[in-house]
C-alpha cells in the first residue's frame, strides 16, 4: 500500500513512510526480496497505461531525489536493527552477504501446494481448520478488478494492483521449496483483501434480496469461524500436533522447567550463579529463560565430568540418554517440542530442600 500511494501521490511522507516500511521487512525476514519483485511487478502491470508518465517522473530531478529517501530511510532502519542498534556492523554486512552463500535448514520442504491447502483447510479432530471462502470470494474480486466494467477506474487500478501482487506471492512462495505457516501470511493478506474486494462486488452486482441474504450469511459465518478458529488455535491447541499453524512450538511444558530452576536457584548457596549444563542439539528457549542466570553451559555432547547441581539433556525419541548416578541425582522427563525431550538431572540434596519446611 505504501508502495502504490509513493507512486500515486509522489509526497515526501509516502517515501519516508515506504522507506522505514522496506527497512523493517528487511530487518525481520530475508524473503523480503520476494514481496519486493511481487510488489513492483503489480506495480508496473496496474499501471501499464500510465507508466510512461510514472516513469518520467521518476528520471525527473524530483523522482530521483524521492528514490534516494526511500533507499536512505530504508538502509538506515536495516542498520539500526542489524547492527543491534548500532554495536556490531558486521551484522548488517551479513545481512546481504547472506543472499550470496544462503543456503536452508533440511527438514522444512513441502509441496508446492502446501500453502493452499493450508487455506482451503481441513476436517480435524478439532473441526474444519481452513478458510475457503477466501478463494471463492476472491474469484469475485479478481473478476471486479480485471472484467467488470468500473465508472471509477482508479480503483480498479488499485484492485488489479493487489489482484497481481497476490497472484505473484502466492506463485513465489509456492514454488520455493522451504515452507513454514507463517511465511504464508504474505500471500494471505493479498487473499483476505481480494474476498473484501469479492464480496462489496457481488453486493452490489446483485439487488436480489435472496443472494445479499446468502452474502449476510457468508459474512457472519466466516468471522464466526474465523473467531473460534483462532481461539482454538491460538489458545487451546496452541502447542498441539494437531494444529496445522504450529511449527517446532515450544511445549508449555517448558515453562515448569523455568520455575523448578527459579526454586532451586532459591535454595543454592550460589542463587542465580548456580552452575547449569545444559547439553544437545535442541534447547531453544532455555537461553532466553535462563538469560539471567550467570553460570549456565551450553553443551553439544553431554559433559561426563559435570558436577553442576541441575543437569538438562535434550533428546528425540530413539536416543539414548546418559547414565545418572542415582545416589547423586533425581532425575525427571519434560517436554520440549513435538518429539524432543528434557531430561533433568537435579542433585539430591538440592532436590530435597524444596520440602524440608512442608
Amino acid at each position: 500500500h505504501a508502495l502504490w500511494r509513493f507512486v500515486e501521490d509522489k509526497s515526501w511522507g509516502w517515501a519516508i513512510w515506504l522507506g522505514v516500511l522496506v527497512g523493517l521487512l528487511h530487518a525481520i525476514r530475508e524473503t523480503v526480496v520476494l514481496v519486493l519483485i511481487a510488489a513492483g511487478l503489480a506495480l508496473l502491470v496496474s499501471l501499464w497505461h500510465e507508466s510512461t508518465s510514472h516513469l518520467k517522473w521518476l528520471r525527473s530531478k524530483e523522482g530521483v531525489l524521492h528514490l534516494s529517501l526511500v533507499v536512505l530511510c530504508s538502509i538506515i532502519v536495516s542498520v539500526f536493527f542489524y547492527s543491534g542498534f548500532f554495536t556490531n556492523w558486521q551484522g548488517s554486512l551479513d545481512s546481504v552477504l547472506t543472499y550470496f552463500r544462503y543456503e536452508t535448514e533440511p527438514g522444512h520442504e513441502k509441496p508446492w501446494y502446501y500453502y493452499l491447502g493450508l487455506i482451503l483447510g481441513e476436517q480435524s479432530r478439532v473441526g474444519y481448520l481452513g478458510q475457503f471462502w477466501l478463494f471463492v470470494l476472491g474469484i469475485a474480486g479478481i473478476w471486479k478488478a480485471f472484467l467488470e466494467k468500473d465508472s471509477q477506474p482508479e480503483r480498479k487500478t488499485f484492485y488489479r494492483y493487489i489482484a497481481v501482487y497476490t497472484f505473484a506471492t502466492t506463485i513465489l512462495y509456492s514454488v520455493i521449496a522451504y515452507k513454514t505457516p507463517w511465511l504464508m501470511l504474505n500471500l494471505l493478506i493479498g487473499w483476505i483483501l481480494l474476498s473484501g474486494i469479492g464480496w462489496v462486488y457481488l453486493w452490489q452486482r446483485f439487488a436480489s434480496v435472496i443472494v445479499r441474504a446468502i452474502l449476510v450469511v457468508v459474512l457472519l459465518a466466516s468471522l464466526g469461524h474465523s473467531v473460534r478458529q483462532s481461539w482454538l488455535l491460538g489458545f487451546r491447541f496452541s502447542a498441539d500436533p494437531r494444529n496445522p499453524f504450529v511449527y517446532s512450538h515450544t511445549s508449555p511444558d517448558l515453562l515448569n522447567i523455568v520455575d523448578r530452576i527459579e526454586i532451586l536457584s532459591q535454595l543454592h548457596p550460589d542463587g542465580k550463579s548456580m552452575r547449569i549444563d545444559i547439553a544437545g542439539v535442541e534447547y531453544w528457549p532455555l537461553p532466553w529463560y535462563l538469560r539471567d542466570y550467570a553460570a549456565v553451559g551450553y553443551w553439544q555432547e553431554y559433559p561426563e565430568d559435570s558436577t553442576a547441581p541441575v543437569q538438562i539433556y535434550s533428546f528425540a525419541a530413539g536416543e539414548e540418554l546418559p547414565e545418572v548416578d542415582e545416589d547423586t541425582y533425581i532425575t525427571e522427563l519434560r517436554g520440549l517440542r513435538d518429539g524432543v525431550f528434557l531430561f533433568i538431572c537435579i542433585e539430591n540434596e538440592l532436590w530435597e530442600r524444596q520440602f524440608q519446611n512442608e
